[in-house]
């Protein structure tokens, strides 16, 4: 009679079958069964025997080096991912992500503008900078200024600003102390939050 057959056994009953591990030292070698005589048992050892063999210790180090580098690759794109979001769903070149400032205030008015800007070449670009810093000066009403006209001359000229603008800190402290700066704010184009500039204005870089 077989345990499997029988019913919940009671303390005073009888154990029905015994199973007695024996271990005993060998050189390794595959499975071998020694007895077989029950076919349930017969049923699995042949289940076992038509697997696959395990992966060798450089087939596991080579799966485990691929699903590092997929990780890895998939990491990238997430990070690539969440780098593009901001600039409309891809990079621009890397003039327009490293010089801050202008360059991210441009990119959340208008990407596209941003990418045309930046694939149209440095000549192109120093145009629209000089455009830009003279419309800037004319808003906030700073062009009747000598200084300031004096700045916008050189930068058209592409000559080195003369001081203050030569130093952005400088030239704060000197707008400052300018008692012919106006006092009026400078509003942002509607597809932008609002914003003010105090009569203030910088250099937008190339």
């Amino acid at each position: 009679m077989w345990a499997k057959q029988e019913d919940t056994r009671l303390g005073e009953e009888p154990q029905p079958d015994r199973h007695l591990p024996q271990f005993w030292p060998a050189p390794p070698e595959p499975d071998r069964v020694l007895k077989e005589t029950w076919r349930i048992a017969a049923h699995w050892h042949h289940y076992a025997r038509t697997l696959p063999p395990p992966p060798t210790p450089a087939e596991r180090a080579e799966a485990a080096r691929r699903k590092r580098l997929a990780w890895e690759a998939a990491e990238r794109e997430r990070r690539f991912a969440h780098e593009r979001r901001p600039w409309g769903g891809r990079l621009p070149g890397e003039a327009p992500r490293t010089v801050g400032g202008n360059a991210r205030g441009l990119r959340d008015f208008g990407p596209v503008l941003l990418h045309a800007l930046d694939a149209a070449g440095p000549a192109t670009r120093r145009a629209v900078v000089r455009l830009a810093a003279r419309r800037a000066c004319e808003a906030a009403l700073l062009i009747a200024l000598d200084r300031v006209t004096d700045a916008l001359t050189a930068l058209a000229e592409d000559r080195p600003l003369p001081p203050p603008f030569d130093d952005s800190a400088r030239m704060w402290q000197a707008l400052a102390r300018e008692p012919d700066v106006p006092a009026r704010t400078v509003g942002c184009p509607a597809r932008t939050r609002p914003c003010a500039s105090h009569s203030r204005t910088r250099r937008f870089p190339p």
